[in-house]
Parts: C-alpha cells; structure tokens; sequence
C-alpha cells in the first residue's frame, strides 16, 4: 500500500504507477490517498481527478520476494543457512523463527546465505523493497557446549538415517589414534560417548534408549573435529 499526498484529491478517478493501474485505492481526504499496487512498473505516481491529470515521479516497481526452499533445515548458532527463491536483489532483513540472522549475503537475485544467530525454531523470513515472504520448517538446535575449531554439516561426517532410531551408522575419517564421537544434547551435556578403534571408518550405534530429540554428534581426534546435528525420533 502506497501513500499519496498532494491536495484537491476529492473525486479522485484513477490512479497509477508507472501507467498500471492500482489495484484499488482509498481518497482518505483532500490531500491523502492509499493505493495498492498492482502488477506495476517503475515510472511516473499519476492521480486523475474531475479537475485532471497530476503526475510524480520517482517510483521504483519491486516484485515480491519468494522463497522455495532453505538448507540445511535443522541448523544452531554461527550455521550457514542457504536460501534460494526469487527477487532476492537489495534484500534488508533475514531471520530465522522471528529471530535475526547474525549477517547475511545476497548472493544474486535467487540465493542468500545466512549465518543463523540466537535463532528460534519457525519461519525463514526475508524482506525487500518488494516486501516479506516466508517459508515454514526450520529447526534452531541452541547447543552451543561444543566449542570451536570444528566443522558442522560437512561431508567427513555422515549421520544414516537422520532422522534415526534405534540402529544408526556413523561414517567418520579413520584416525591414527583413538577417536571419539559424543552426542550433545540440547542442553549442551554429553548424552552419549563412545571411543573409535583407530583406522575404523564407519560406526554403528544403538540410540534406541536415547531421548527423542535434537543432538549435535561430535567426531574428534587428535587433530580434527567434525560435527553434525542429527534428529532422534
């Protein structure tokens, strides 16, 4: 919705931007008038009254914004997040459940990247000059116990099936030492630890008596760390 001031509005006919006409507007007075746009184009504001044809310029016509999708879904504190839509181009503001990202990176017109801050489990949320649109599903994990050096999400560490239950394979680096991976809970407390024989590549666990939730699993030796949230349902 866009407001219009000017004077002698009364009896206003017919307004526009960029010569589209607006969807609809309101003369809210003499000297007031909120139109909504339509399909729209950048150009002239025109208002057409009895008494003729007054014209501005200086409007710039922006498309909403849309998203189709964002990963990874389920993501903590410093993640980067990457969201792919449409009309991305001069985006203001991203945020994660109503919270605002740390910073954020307009790629081009189809791609932001994030990094997630304090976070909060709900909508993706981005807003440009055209507005805001938004996008259900994703997940903030606040486990923050594990510090850094360390890489989340990446290829080294591989969670099958994730979500999982009862049964699930872990596929790490082989260390010359003994390794470990722990799972951290919400909360940032170990909820479980096992020791990995050296040169093993692969582990197989049983979490059927874990809690359901969301845990940041944890694989180090003594000179890599690599992490991936994985969901126990």
């Amino acid at each position: 919705t866009i407001t219009i001031s000017g004077t002698n509005f009364t009896g206003t006919t017919a307004v526009s931007f960029g010569g589209t006409p607006a969807s609809s507007f309101t003369v809210v007075n003499a000297t007031t008038i909120t139109a909504v746009v339509g399909p729209g184009t950048s150009g002239n504001v025109s208002v057409t009254t009895p008494g003729g044809t007054a014209t501005r310029s200086g409007f710039t016509f922006a498309l909403l914004p849309t998203i189709t999708a964002f990963t990874p879904a389920l993501a903590n504190t410093g993640a980067t997040v990457t969201i792919t839509g449409t009309n991305f181009t001069g985006a203001t503001a991203v945020s994660f459940g109503g919270v605002a990202a740390a910073s954020f990176t307009v790629v081009n017109a189809t791609t932001i990247t994030a990094t997630v801050g304090t976070g909060a489990t709900g909508n993706v949320l981005v807003t440009t000059p055209g507005g805001t649109t938004s996008l259900a599903g994703f997940t903030y994990s606040p486990i923050t116990a594990v510090t850094p050096p360390v890489s989340v999400n990446v290829p080294e560490l591989i969670v099958t099936p994730n979500p999982g239950h009862a049964i699930i394979t872990i596929r790490h680096p082989a260390s010359t030492k003994v390794a470990s991976i722990r799972f951290f809970d919400a909360t940032g407390k170990v909820a479980r630890q096992i020791n990995v024989p050296r040169t093993l590549t692969q582990t197989e666990i049983d979490i059927s008596n874990l809690p359901a939730g969301i845990y940041y699993i944890l694989w180090e030796d003594d000179k890599r760390r690599f992490a991936r949230i994985f969901m126990a349902d």
